[in-house]
């Protein structure tokens, strides 16, 4: 796939994925992100995976939400053999799935 300049890369898109689980799965996200998010935000922002709302806070567009909800299910599916082996391996997939259900919800 060749390179678009401004178009986001898979590091910009874990960025986004990771910041919507972590607001536990909400389409709408407050816009105070850490100083590490913003390249990233500010490149899921131009390439129309997410929109600044009236309000201030970020809303990920349809096809943000479906890039991230897939994601997800990816890091589900691929996580699940480690869910029990610690309380933060256990706590991470539970936000993992708690994320999905959010977003599933807001899909439909």
């Amino acid at each position: 796939m060749a390179h678009v300049k401004g178009a986001p890369t898979d590091l910009n898109l874990f960025a986004l994925t990771e910041l919507v689980r972590r607001n536990g799965g909400a389409s709408e996200i407050p816009n105070r992100l850490e100083r590490v998010d913003y390249p990233h935000i500010r490149r899921c922002l131009a390439g129309g995976l997410v929109a600044v709302t009236e309000r201030r806070t970020l809303c990920l567009t349809d096809s943000g939400l479906g890039i991230v909800l897939r994601r997800l299910q990816e890091d589900e599916r691929s996580f699940a053999p480690y869910a029990t082996r610690s309380d933060r391996d256990r706590e991470r997939y539970e936000s993992i799935r708690r994320a999905i259900a959010t977003l599933s919800e807001s899909k439909s």
